[in-house]
């Protein structure tokens, strides 16, 4: 049985790896500061496409430029590419920082200034469409776990950049979901999750159910901190976030 399961872990992370040497390995120098980051482009440059932003957990940080797309380097197989098209931004946050100064564990929080690390994917993230053809009606962030305090966090501050929003097992700022009322997000946590409080998503989503935001919300009754392992490999999201556009 362990050999079999070994067998199995080592074919899903030899098909991650193949993927990801499909993703630019580059780094944004913002000013005094600088984020490694990867990118995927799709095969066809002729017309514009979508671009996934994505943000990373905790436990990808670093400088390697690569252990932050384990989650996330399926998007860039052929499968995934010829039915939804788009492009992918990756960028690794650095060792001890966060993309939002905040505590995970809390009940709640203010929102605090941004981060220079979130400054610089901001910046970056709009070089990329003023250099590439990007459908910037089609813009979307998922994020997991300190990625989706990232992902409730960058759509507070840039509600008119993105297009749909998809927090993971995050927790963002009750106070300020007026912002984001008229982007559609789709939220996920696990309820037994024992490191970021369930009701950190439930909450945010509670908060723009009252001003009548597009938002819903999937939990997972019997799933802890992970539920990205739900989330990233459900068809039905990937099919919803492709159909949203500004346009609408």
């Amino acid at each position: 049985m362990m050999k079999y399961l070994l067998l199995i872990f080592g074919l899903i992370l030899n098909y991650c790896t193949a993927q990801n040497h499909l993703f630019e390995n580059l780094t944004f120098v913002n000013g005094k500061s600088e984020i490694n980051y990867r990118y995927y482009k799709p095969k066809d440059q002729s017309q514009k496409y979508p671009l996934i932003l994505f943000l990373h957990g905790s436990g990808e940080r670093g400088l390697d430029n690569e252990k932050h797309l384990k989650h996330i380097s399926h998007l860039a197989s052929e499968d995934f590419q010829k039915e939804f098209p788009c492009y992918i931004l990756v960028p690794q946050c650095p060792a001890g920082v966060k993309w939002v100064n905040v505590e995970w564990n809390l009940k709640s929080h203010i929102m605090p200034p941004i981060t220079v690390t979130l400054q610089s994917v901001l910046d970056l993230l709009k070089k990329i469409i003023e250099k590439d053809k990007i459908d910037v009606n089609r813009i979307y962030v998922v994020g997991l776990s300190m990625g989706g305090f990232g992902t409730w966090d960058i759509l507070c501050r840039e509600p008119k950049l993105f297009a749909a929003g998809v927090p993971i097992c995050g927790g963002g700022d009750e106070t300020k979901a007026y912002l984001i009322k008229d982007i559609p997000i789709w939220a996920f946590h696990g309820l037994q999750d024992k490191i970021v409080l369930p009701s950190r998503t439930q909450n945010m989503v509670k908060a723009l159910e009252k001003i009548n935001g597009k938002v819903h919300m999937t939990l997972y009754p019997d799933v802890g901190h992970a539920a990205w392992e739900n989330a990233l490999h459900s068809h039905d999201l990937w099919t919803w976030l492709f159909q949203q556009s500004k346009n609408q």
